[in-house]
């Protein structure tokens, strides 16, 4: 069940329900479609196979999907002060867009504004992990903060 795979219950009830396919085909043909509009998911938890199912170009469900996979390490939490290892990331993103094919469309970011994987490099050294915790806050709570991906 994929609420014990996420470790809390409840959310199989409304995520990733029974008619998911159903309901994002239904408003890609008659909401987005007609102004060929480009849609974009934000699919956290959903892995790849569910990740790859909702971008298929046959399928009309949604264009891109915004996965967050790669963004947890093992044995960090996400506000852990770590080095992130670069040979992971590119050997994990090599996987994950072979899993995906020729006609799914993930995308690839290094972090997002509520986990910061990547550290920007400054001229004075590698920025500290509580300056990038206050940027990531802040951009937590901007209006356009999904443009931010």
């Amino acid at each position: 069940m994929i609420g014990e795979v996420m470790g809390f219950t409840g959310v199989e009830h409304y995520f990733a329900g029974p008619h998911l396919h159903e309901h994002l085909r239904q408003l890609q043909s008659e909401a987005f479609a007609p102004f060929d509009a480009h849609t974009i998911g934000e699919a956290a938890g959903t892995g790849r196979e569910l990740g790859r199912l909702l971008t298929q170009d046959d399928r009309g469900e949604l264009d891109t999907v915004f996965t967050f996979d790669h963004l947890e390490s093992p044995g960090h939490t996400r506000w852990d002060d770590y080095r992130y290892d670069l040979d992971t990331l590119r050997d994990y993103w090599s996987d994950y867009l072979s899993d995906f094919g020729d006609h799914s469309w993930p995308t690839l970011f290094p972090g997002e504004s509520r986990q910061p994987a990547l550290r920007v490099q400054g001229q004075s050294g590698l920025l500290g992990a509580r300056p990038c915790r206050q940027a990531a806050g802040h951009a937590g709570t901007h209006p356009a903060r999904h443009a931010l991906h």
